[in-house]
């Protein structure tokens, strides 16, 4: 059985500079993100991370406020056929396909933030944190990077995708992006976040209200 799940942490940025917010790139609802003090200039607009940094020394010796810097573009492979598939990756002109059909292994330094971040979350205060850092450190095998966002445009508004989740033959995939684009890089912090909000959909989390909290929720309360 293949099931995509409707899940992206994403940027909407208008016309007119304001602060991100995060929201569902496959979804129709949007939740609004803490503002970033690191905002970084895009073209035509202000773009800000869809959580705020801090400035502590992360794993790998960045702090988690600074972006990374980009892999070399041979570190990335094209995605599995059954992924490609899922995806809209076949028959499409490699230079024109989506970013989600290129993925790499997380650097040294971006694997020992997640693994720091499976850690933190299965100490919490919150039992739900800590069933979601039980989820986190079992899909850390099965997180791959892709280049930069994946942006839609609709009306006023510009979505950056930065991360999805989905199942193939009852196994979970985590997708998280490196970069908003080719200029705006993301924290350690921000692909933190990206993490806790895909790997909650492991767990039973969705885009929607319903009994237990939304992949938002998780993404926002386990900070």
């Amino acid at each position: 059985m293949h099931a995509l799940s409707l899940a992206a942490d994403i940027s909407i940025v208008p016309r007119v500079p304001v602060w991100a917010v995060v929201a569902a790139i496959l979804a129709a609802g949007c939740v609004p993100a803490r503002p970033a003090p690191n905002v970084v200039p895009a073209a035509g607009a202000a773009t800000t991370a869809d959580e705020a940094a801090t400035g502590a020394a992360a794993p790998g010796g960045s702090a988690e406020g600074e972006a990374l810097s980009p892999a070399p573009d041979s570190l990335f492979t094209p995605v599995p056929l059954d992924a490609a598939m899922m995806l809209g990756c076949v028959g499409v002109n490699p230079e024109a396909s989506s970013p989600v059909c290129e993925t790499a292994a997380p650097s040294a330094e971006e694997f020992e933030a997640f693994n720091a971040e499976a850690g933190r979350l299965q100490g919490h205060a919150r039992s739900e944190c800590r069933l979601l850092g039980d989820a986190v450190r079992a899909i850390l095998p099965r997180v791959r990077m892709y280049r930069k966002a994946l942006i839609k445009r609709i009306g006023a508004h510009r979505y950056y995708g930065v991360g999805h989740a989905y199942e193939i033959d009852d196994v979970w995939l985590v997708r998280v992006a490196r970069r908003l684009d080719d200029l705006n890089g993301r924290t350690l912090a921000e692909l933190n976040r990206t993490l806790r909000h895909e790997a909650s959909h492991t767990i039973g989390a969705t885009e929607e209200q319903g009994p237990g909290w939304t992949a938002e929720q998780y993404a926002a309360n386990c900070s």
